[in-house]
């Protein structure tokens, strides 16, 4: 973090007729020239195709590692419900006592996904052999205790899971688009009791 004295020496180093300044400047220019261009969707038009594939996503990433729990099927599902986080989590402020839940939930399964996905990684490299992990019964001893672990995880998460991804993905999208109307035509969502 700059304080104040750096902050002004930095400015006085780069002053505005610095030649890096004047192109920055003019690429800033440009740039909102081309963006003025774009034809962008209005409202929520700008996040409900993506919205929707990304739930779809974790649908289908659910019922893919739930028919064959492999490390890589259950890895492949955290990143679909991690991106759905963070598209929940940007559009939390139009419902948070509705939504506000559903981003706690999805924090919760990509954190036992995670947790599932590192002692993956743990019992492949301790059945590697390698790195110094002491002898064979000691790394057969830390694997299954690591993929009996996962188990209790990959539960928990199937369990989340199915509720977080219990609706279809346009029913999903249109009742999220419904709370993005409210909040632009009402306002922000008050708090209980005021």
């Amino acid at each position: 973090v700059l304080d104040g004295r750096a902050a002004a020496a930095a400015r006085a180093a780069v002053g505005a007729d610095d030649p890096r300044v004047l192109r920055c400047r003019e690429g800033f220019v440009e740039v909102r020239k081309a963006v003025k261009g774009w034809d962008l969707p209005k409202g929520f038009g700008a996040v409900a195709e993506g919205l929707e594939a990304t739930y779809r996503r974790g649908r289908v990433g659910l019922r893919s590692a739930r028919e064959d729990p492999t490390d890589e099927r259950l890895h492949e599902w955290r990143k679909a419900v991690k991106h759905l986080w963070y598209q929940m989590r940007f559009l939390e402020p139009t419902a948070p006592s509705v939504l506000g839940p559903l981003v706690d939930r999805l924090d919760d399964l990509s954190d036992a996904l995670g947790d599932d996905h590192d002692l993956a990684v743990l019992a492949h490299l301790l059945a590697g052999g390698t790195g110094g992990f002491g002898a064979e019964a000691q790394r057969q001893a830390g694997i299954e205790l690591a993929r009996h672990h996962q188990g209790d995880l990959r539960r928990r998460a199937f369990g989340l899971g199915a509720r977080v991804y219990a609706e279809k993905p346009k029913a999903f999208t249109a009742r999220v688009e419904a709370y993005w109307r409210i909040y632009r035509d009402v306002g922000r969502e008050p708090r209980a009791g005021t």
